[in-house]
């Protein structure tokens, strides 16, 4: 029997119960989702047409996830919730790591060793994130989520990037060379104390100053909306940007004080768009329309 398709998720805890022999050679499948599942392959496993793999909250060690992963020589898409390091054929093009933890060196080398790589995902809740290098020449789309309150500093080199996703809840210090970098996503939960937050601030957004739409979601914690005298002693941070939605804790200011903050920001982008501001919501766009999120 030819499948295409197979999905084994058990919600109750992870059971004891590993996937038939079947499950490790099916030469038809294409895409395989396992979940909360005991996985024992001894041997390396057989999938010549899969180019989808998602391994969620396993129970496996090390040696069956790369005699699993060893199995896929034309993968394209791999999901994963797994802290086990592997190597991976260098067909891959979009990986998933959530909530995993992986040495640095590893990291960088899974990325700069996969010459297709068009989206990357990386998602961490217990490990450092510091010097990180993320170096691709194919990379498109980056989404990056540090769920920690460690020291966080990442230099990225990649020339076709299109769009970037950034989350962070702590000082992040990023270097980046996107030229063709278009759009971005930042979230900032910071919750430390600065005496050059100003400074901070535009330094970070500097990096991103290429970019032509952005959203930006500030928690607040922290009081980022400039007074006019400080505005006065700094450039703007986002020249080129054509669209910004953002949402920011206004802690008191108006209305009118987080226009003027936003139109110093983006001094490219047009006047904010009657009727797209609610609570401490703000849309300004260049006329291409707003879309409710």
């Amino acid at each position: 029997m030819d499948v295409g398709f197979l999905a084994l998720l058990y919600f109750k805890g992870v059971t004891d119960i590993p996937p038939d022999e079947f499950v490790l050679n099916a030469s038809s499948l294409t895409v395989l989702k396992l979940g909360s599942l005991k996985l024992e392959a001894p041997y390396a496993s057989t999938f010549p047409s899969l180019k989808v793999l998602s391994l969620r909250h396993m129970k496996l060690d090390s040696k069956s996830l790369q005699n699993l992963i060893s199995g896929c020589p034309i993968i394209e898409d791999l999901d994963l919730r797994i802290d086990l390091v592997f190597d991976v054929s260098k067909t891959l093009k979009n990986p998933s790591l959530l909530n995993v933890n992986f040495p640095k060196q590893w990291l960088e080398s899974l990325i700069s060793n996969l010459p297709l790589l068009d989206r990357f995902a990386f998602v961490c809740s217990n490990s450092e994130f510091h010097n990180v290098s993320i170096w691709s020449h194919s990379l498109k789309s980056l989404l990056i989520s540090v769920r920690t309150f460690t020291e966080i500093s990442v230099s990225i080199r990649t020339p076709n990037l299109t769009s970037l996703e950034f989350i962070c809840f702590q000082k992040p210090v990023i270097s980046i060379e996107a030229p063709n970098l278009f759009e971005a996503n930042v979230q900032l939960f910071e919750n430390y104390s600065s005496k050059n937050l100003y400074n901070d601030f535009v330094h970070f957004f500097k990096n991103l100053d290429c970019l032509k739409k952005m959203k930006l979601f500030i928690s607040p914690k922290q009081d980022y909306i400039f007074s006019e005298s400080i505005r006065k002693t700094l450039s703007p941070p986002l020249p080129n940007l054509n669209r910004l939605d953002a949402f920011i804790s206004n802690r008191g200011a108006s209305f009118s004080e987080l226009r003027l903050f936003l139109l110093w920001c983006a001094p490219s982008a047009e006047s904010l768009k009657d009727g797209h501001f609610l609570g401490n919501y703000v849309s300004r766009d260049n006329g291409c329309g707003y879309v409710d999120e």
